[in-house]
């Protein structure tokens, strides 16, 4: 009758008020964590990375590196590894153990040592030889626009200097800039890194119910 028809209609709505405020609930939390609190949970976790250089007469590598981070927290400091494999090939190349000492919230030092072991089966316990070299030391400000941002001398095979600029909670972008010119300048490295989206039960569970919900909705408005 109308009676039950109206009360299913009501409970109808309800579910829907409901669905609609979970989602803006989880769109607010998403943007009040767009900010980290700190690098070292900030870089915590997986991270794939696309290397692409370009040389001081413009020219552009054919064959963009892809790489790879595995961080996590291990006391005061970020643990995990780095390899690279070219696209074209999917060999990997550039296999290195890293380290990030942690001094305060964003600032810090990134070290690495080339490994020469399986990174894949074999634990860092396992290369007591490992020689941690400083890659850069970071001390990330707030910028005007809202980012955190980091610049100073780069250590690595070609001396120079490098620009950190963390995009967003899942990217950034690390350009690598090599001092002096000549044959032995191996050109400008641009660095963007993304981290995989990984969400949470809760959040799984109302987006794969969410539009159930709705249609529901929807099919008892038709019938009423």
């Amino acid at each position: 009758g109308d009676g039950e028809g109206g009360k299913m209609a009501a409970a109808a709505s309800s579910t829907t008020l409901i669905t609609l405020f979970l989602v803006q609930f989880f769109i607010s939390s998403s943007a009040a964590a767009s900010t980290p609190t700190s690098f070292a949970k900030w870089f915590e976790g997986k991270w794939e990375v696309q290397i692409i250089t370009t040389h001081s007469d413009g020219r552009v590598e054919d064959a963009p590196k892809n790489g790879q981070y595995v961080m996590r927290n291990e006391e005061s400091r970020l643990v995990g590894t780095y390899f690279e494999n070219v696209t074209t090939t999917s060999e990997i190349t550039n296999p290195m153990r890293v380290r990030v000492e942690i001094d305060s919230e964003f600032k810090g030092v990134f070290r690495t040592a080339r490994s020469t072991v399986d990174l894949f089966s074999a634990p860092e316990s396992e290369e007591p030889e490992l020689k941690f070299k400083t890659l850069f030391e970071f001390d990330f400000k707030l910028n005007q626009n809202g980012h955190y941002i980091s610049t100073g001398s780069w250590h690595g095979r070609q001396k120079g200097v490098y620009q950190f600029l963390i995009t967003s909670p899942s990217t950034f972008v690390l350009t690598v800039m090599p001092s002096g010119g000549g044959e032995h300048n191996s050109g400008i490295q641009t660095i963007m890194g993304h981290k995989p989206a990984k969400k949470t039960f809760l959040e799984q569970y109302v987006v794969a119910h969410c539009f159930s919900y709705l249609m529901l909705d929807t099919d008892m408005g038709q019938r009423f």
